[in-house]
């Protein structure tokens, strides 16, 4: 009985010090160039409904039902979805918080379902001297004990869906000049 103990308390002793190196504070950010100006991507990325037509959330269920709150692309509008057929997609909201013209896009989002979070989303956007605009994403939230235990699958599951949207954006954008990077 007393070598069960020690490997259980061994064993929890490991879970809690890998909670603790692992921290609570999750920060995923993705980077794209575009050949589009700064101004042209913030008139696009400032509207919520705009992520229909690249984030691969927003995509991965189209009968979910959405709703608006206040004026689409301005500081406390609220775009709220409900998924009743995709228990990944789930239920939340994305609210604008702030905006900086053609350069900062910053937004919250509160996840209803699957599990209650909060999350704050910027994007970044810098135009270059080449014609080229980089887009940066960035996505932080707090995970507490023991959801914590996960930053790694999260950081690699979150950052893949970020970076095919970026990549998603990159396509549409593009498309619609007729330039091709």
């Amino acid at each position: 009985m007393p070598t069960f103990l020690i490997i259980i308390l061994a064993i929890a002793a490991a879970i809690f010090i890998w909670s603790m190196l692992m921290g609570t504070t999750l920060v995923i950010e993705k980077r794209i160039l575009i050949r589009r100006s700064s101004s042209e991507l913030f008139a696009f990325l400032r509207l919520l409904k705009s992520q229909q037509s690249f984030s691969v959330w927003v995509m991965q269920d189209p009968k979910q039902s959405t709703h608006m709150t206040g004026q689409d692309g301005e500081i406390g509008a609220i775009y709220a979805w409900e998924s009743h057929t995709d228990k990944q997609v789930g239920a939340g909201e994305q609210e604008i918080t702030a905006l900086n013209p053609n350069q900062r896009i910053d937004t919250v989002i509160r996840f209803r379902r699957p599990m209650q979070s909060v999350a704050n989303t910027t994007f970044l956007i810098n135009e270059q001297p080449d014609g080229m605009t980089e887009v940066s994403w960035r996505f932080s939230s707090v995970s507490k004990f023991p959801m914590n235990l996960f930053k790694p699958l999260l950081t690699s599951m979150l950052g893949k869906s970020m970076a095919q949207s970026l990549q998603n954006l990159k396509a549409l954008m593009e498309q619609t000049t007729g330039h091709r990077a």
